[in-house]
């Protein structure tokens, strides 16, 4: 089997603000079982809004308070008081934190297979969970990230994606929204293939001697 992507768009479910259970719920961190916040497959999700990908949390939000000028510094103006609400920076909506979720069925063509998920862009920090189990964390909104996932999932029944999305810290100069704003992907592999930005070519041209060598390198 070739390599096979699929979109995973439709039908996520998102919780604008954070989730932080009781310490009495944090389960078996060790092990990997997180249950002590967004990332929990027995969390009440009835309040949650139903989404598509790519989606766009801040600007759903209200418009910050503004004066018409700057007066003195920035502590003049409240809504730049606090960090999660800067004005002029934020294009005068409130940034913050959300939790995205997923569910889904492993489709019979990804069994036995690896399995990756690629998301092309999320703003800002994100912490990405599969199945209760932390996955891995991206410090940066710009650039996309692929998760290998393969023994987190289950091959029968509901398999959960959760991702906490912090887009507080700024990384530009005007309005730099949060969520999930780009595709994600899951990506079905055979259990040898090569691996992502695995291919590596270097030309060598004699331009005198007119003749050219080509290096190349698979991982």
């Amino acid at each position: 089997m070739s390599t096979k992507i699929l979109p995973i768009g439709r039908d996520w479910l998102i919780h604008k603000g954070d989730i932080i259970a009781p310490i009495t719920e944090t389960g078996f961190m060790k092990a990997g079982v997180w249950k002590m916040n967004g990332a929990s497959q027995t969390l009440d999700e009835s309040g949650w809004q139903k989404v598509n990908l790519p989606h766009d949390f801040v600007i759903e939000g209200d418009f910050c308070r503004s004066r018409d000028r700057f007066i003195g510094n920035v502590s003049d103006i409240p809504a730049m008081e606090d960090l999660d609400s800067m004005h002029t920076s934020r294009g005068s909506l409130s940034a913050g934190v959300a939790w995205y979720r997923h569910h889904f069925t492993l489709p019979e063509e990804a069994k036995g297979k690896r399995v990756y998920l690629r998301f092309d862009g999320v703003y800002r920090d994100s912490t990405l969970y599969v199945n209760q189990y932390l996955c891995r964390k991206t410090l940066n909104g710009y650039l996309g990230f692929t998760a290998d996932v393969t023994d987190l999932l289950s091959d029968e029944g509901d398999n959960l994606i959760a991702l906490r999305v912090d887009a507080k810290e700024t990384e530009g100069w005007w309005y730099m929204g949060g969520g999930i704003y780009r595709n994600v992907w899951m990506i079905i592999d055979e259990q040898v293939h090569i691996s992502e930005d695995g291919v590596q070519v270097i030309s060598d041209v004699d331009y005198v001697g007119k003749t050219a060598e080509l290096t190349v390198a698979v991982s």
